[in-house]
């Protein structure tokens, strides 16, 4: 019984040995193409962006806030395959703190970027910022949802032609639209089944047709906003 014991360790040994080995190797090997890294301040990183307009990355933080992440000047630096960028932060909302900002979205037709904040533990607040890209001024802070609206898990973003963001629930199922002007959340509730929707689980998701056309089967009730 003994012996068996060691051979079946030894194996399970040499089995995780091979993936591990495999991976350093990669770490280790020169990139065949070039690669961005940086120095970060914190370990939870949630979403990155390419700002092409100016020349840099743009991370959410899971603890709340964003950074930017400047290319140096001239495009990729010197001739190696690896840039070492430095993380700034930009974002950091005192009346947000304690919510993550996760979901993001550049829309540089109106020199802004998006950010979803979550109650990430709780799962009891939820909201939608826009921010100005040159100078980090907040435009307006939309709240999609509050400890008396149930649980709600504020995901990702997705904006369209003329500017209407649209927020995933993770946690509850709904799509909440925020207008470009009036900076007002309207909450998808849930469609019945037709032959123009989509089955997702128990719920059933109205098909989304951005670019002007309104959203179909769905019914969507105004909610309150800050600015």
């Amino acid at each position: 019984m003994g012996i068996c014991s060691t051979k079946f360790v030894f194996l399970l040994f040499l089995l995780s040995a091979i993936p591990i080995a495999y991976l350093i190797s990669l770490e280790l090997a020169t990139p065949p193409t070039h690669v961005y890294q940086y120095h970060s301040s914190g370990w939870f990183r949630e979403c990155a962006k390419w700002d092409h307009l100016n020349s840099r990355f743009l991370v959410s933080f899971l603890e709340g806030g964003v950074a930017q992440l400047s290319l140096p000047k001239g495009g990729e630096g010197d001739d190696s395959t690896v840039t070492v960028l430095e993380e700034l932060t930009v974002i950091k909302d005192v009346d947000l703190a304690g919510n993550g900002s996760l979901g993001i979205v550049v829309d540089h037709q109106r020199n802004r970027l998006l950010v979803v904040s979550t109650d990430v533990i709780g799962k009891n607040y939820a909201a939608l910022a826009a921010y100005d890209l040159s100078t980090w001024q907040r435009l307006f802070l939309t709240h999609l949802s509050g400890p008396s609206d149930g649980k709600s898990y504020a995901d990702d973003v997705a904006v369209d032609a003329e500017g209407n963001a649209y927020v995933t629930d993770a946690q509850g199922g709904k799509l909440w639209k925020v207008g470009v002007d009036d900076m007002q959340a309207l909450d998808k509730v849930d469609s019945g089944p037709d032959d123009d929707t989509q089955l997702r689980g128990n719920r059933s998701i109205g098909q989304l047709r951005f670019g002007g056309t309104p959203l179909t089967r769905g019914a969507w009730r105004r909610k309150g906003s800050t600015p």
